[in-house]
């Protein structure tokens, strides 16, 4: 392979099965500047986004690996909680750091094989 292509884990990857499957539903917070601010913002469930990123994770890994040249590792799973994140897509300092160590070890390995 040319190139190696990460999928990083991110908030909605990283939700328990609690959050998914409990009694508390969460909407999603924050996000109308995202969506051009609308008048009736959206109501969007934790739950759901997990669905719409799972989703959109499985068809972007699938075509990748149709590309030879590209390896592609799913980290969507290594993030540990959602208290990873600070935000839904931005890592903790801790976070970062762990992911910086998998993946270095990982990359180490693919190119010494």
């Amino acid at each position: 392979s040319n190139y190696i292509y990460i999928y990083a884990p991110n908030y909605f990857s990283s939700l328990s099965e609690e959050q998914l499957n409990g009694n508390i539903y969460k909407y999603l917070i924050g996000i109308k500047h995202l969506i051009g601010n609308p008048v009736y913002p959206l109501k969007i469930l934790e739950r759901e986004m997990h669905l719409i990123e799972k989703d959109y994770r499985e068809t972007l890994l699938s075509e990748m690996r149709r590309n030879k040249k590209i390896q592609s590792i799913d980290y969507s799973q290594k993030a540990e909680n959602t208290n990873w994140f600070i935000d839904y897509s931005h890592f903790t300092e801790f976070a970062a750091s762990e992911l910086a160590s998998m993946l270095a070890i990982e990359i180490l390995d693919i190119k010494t094989k």
